[in-house]
């Protein structure tokens, strides 16, 4: 009877740890560790106004009696009351939105003519001009806004042509507009690839059938086309403005003058004030209305009817008038001109000598990358380093999430691997300092914590590759394994994962390319011994050393454009959205 009682429990107890259960519990507990308790804590710090040991809560009754008295004792909604009631907040608030707004709008319509002409016409390089669009997003907005500075800024070469036929200052990019331009040319891609799909996979019958009825092709767009289209193209607005909002790097370069934004403001709070409550007030705000228009973009891509008017879209020829064709080359090459400008002005200013109020340098040299070699190799070693772990384990919980979602049925994994896409990464970094301020975990100011948030931050992009890689495996693979003998783990191991590898490769190096280049949550959370060559590059920005930091921001750029190659050569445009 006794042994018979051991080997039921015995036999319990290994089905409850199999392989299974045993990964769906680590799973939980890294994002309950670095996500959901983070936002639990940056929520109660936002009533409080002062750091919380919420980790310590949960080692004992004691500790969790007397922060759930002091939390109760001072909750208020003191801190969101001044955070409307301070002009400047409410300023900054106001002026995020707008501008977040404005930026998505001109993304919207400049992309619009270019995914058609890549979508529907014969348009002389298409494959061309589609590789093109998808450079402005290989250069992080900091090094763009630089660029900027150097082609628009009072001594800029493009404002000294203009100087010549009278024209002062074509621009001032110190300012809200230099701001959104900046953002226009370096996001309007997000905007352009939600199009792209909803062009080509859209049925061209009523399209034909308005142009055949006499309808001159512009109406036939724009009273057809563009109303079955209008879900994809809200879908690619909405994810502009979320991108707007969270930029760090761009109004933190380009610091416009009286124009507070709220993703800065918090970041002031955060260094400049040390004002927990309120850098806690403005990081709930920008997540809920990240999470918010992020909800609303997923809804509207979910119902998206474009891709069932008339079924399976039709074979057709595509739209091949030289003057239509032509046009949209032409105007193609000029909203590329810019972002391709801003790298050749970035590739100039790095072999600079001296380059003020002048079109060209006044001179050449190799210092500045001599410079880099034997100053500034650790950050570029950083870089590799910390993007190489946030990688390693981003593989690991993007091979295994997958299968239990697809395989197993476990949908609340899914759920929560795509909520880090509402956490803009200086909310993310608040949280991650608040929470792991203090023991059991003290961990601020590690590697590791940075590691981490690079992970969670990062986790969607790979999540997305390796569970369109699963979906076109067959269960009867792996059904064949388990008949034979293997257990889940060996059929997941030997069998599904070498059928995922080109999924799980190139999320994998979605997450190394993003976090290479990452800035708002490297800012706060990297260590003195562990700045990536992202953070060197901002600060030697913020100091005004532009030469030595176009030497490295060049070094960026042909790492991070050298792995995008990569990972469209394994995925192609699934690898981004």
């Amino acid at each position: 009877m006794t042994n018979a009682t051991g080997t039921g429990v015995r036999s319990r107890v290994a089905r409850f740890v199999d392989f299974d259960n045993l990964a769906t519990i680590v799973i939980l507990l890294i994002f309950a560790l670095f996500l959901i308790v983070p936002f639990a804590t940056i929520l109660i710090v936002s009533f409080t106004g002062k750091p919380v040991a919420l980790l310590d809560a949960f080692t004992g009754i004691e500790p969790a009696r007397k922060l759930g008295g002091e939390i109760a004792a001072s909750a208020s909604l003191q801190f969101f009351g001044q955070l409307f009631s301070f002009p400047r907040y409410v300023r900054a608030f106001a002026n995020s939105m707008t501008l977040g707004f404005l930026v998505a709008v001109a993304s919207v319509l400049i992309a619009m003519p270019i995914a058609y002409a890549l979508a529907r016409t014969n348009m002389p390089g298409r494959r061309l001009v589609g590789a093109l669009c998808i450079v402005p997003l290989m250069v992080p907005t900091f090094i763009s806004s630089f660029a900027f500075i150097l082609m628009f800024g009072r001594t800029g070469w493009v404002n000294q042509i203009f100087a010549w036929i009278g024209i002062e200052q074509l621009v001032d990019i110190h300012s809200p507009f230099g701001v959104g331009l900046v953002q226009v040319f370096f996001f309007f891609p997000y905007a352009l690839l939600p199009m792209l799909a909803v062009f080509k996979s859209m049925d061209p019958v009523l399209e034909e059938a308005s142009h055949t009825l006499g309808a001159r092709r512009p109406l036939a767009f724009l009273t057809t086309t563009m109303p079955l289209a209008a879900p994809g193209i809200w879908a690619g607005l909405l994810l502009v403005l979320i991108v707007s909002i969270e930029d760090f790097g761009t109004p933190m370069i380009l610091s416009p003058r009286g124009y507070p934004l709220m993703i800065v403001e918090a970041y002031r709070e955060m260094v400049g004030y040390f004002n927990w409550g309120g850098a806690a007030v403005i990081a709930v705000l920008l997540v809920l209305i990240s999470a918010l228009l992020l909800l609303v973009q997923r809804w509207l891509l979910r119902h998206d009817r474009s891709r069932t008017v008339g079924g399976k879209p039709a074979a057709r020829e595509r739209v091949s008038d030289p003057r239509v064709c032509w046009g949209l080359l032409a105007y193609c090459v000029v909203v590329l001109v810019l972002p391709i400008l801003a790298i050749y002005t970035t590739a100039l200013q790095s072999f600079a000598t001296s380059w003020a109020a002048r079109m060209i340098p006044e001179g050449f040299t190799l210092d500045n990358y001599r410079y880099v070699w034997e100053r500034s190799m650790g950050a570029v070693v950083n870089s590799f380093l910390l993007g190489g772990a946030a990688l390693a384990i981003s593989v690991v919980l993007s091979a295994v999430i997958p299968y239990l979602v697809q395989r197993r049925g476990r949908h609340y994994l899914d759920y929560l691997g795509f909520l880090p896409l509402a956490l803009p990464g200086t909310a993310l970094a608040i949280a991650l300092i608040l929470t792991f301020n203090t023991p059991p975990l003290q961990i601020t100011g590690t590697a590791f914590l940075l590691i981490m948030a690079y992970v969670i931050r990062r986790m969607p992009y790979a999540l997305r590759s390796t569970s369109a890689s699963i979906r076109t495996i067959s269960t009867d693979i792996e059904g064949a394994s388990l008949v034979h003998g293997a257990s889940r783990f060996l059929s997941l191991w030997s069998v599904t994962l070498p059928l995922m590898l080109p999924g799980i490769v190139a999320g994998g190096i979605m997450v190394f390319l993003t976090s290479v280049r990452e800035i708002s949550a490297t800012i706060l959370l990297a260590p003195d011994g562990w700045k990536p060559m992202s953070l060197v590059i901002f600060e030697g920005l913020l100091r005004g050393e532009f030469y030595t930091s176009a030497a490295i921001s060049m070094i960026l750029i042909l790492v991070v454009m050298a792995v995008q190659i990569a990972v469209f050569r394994l995925m192609g445009e699934k690898a981004l959205f």
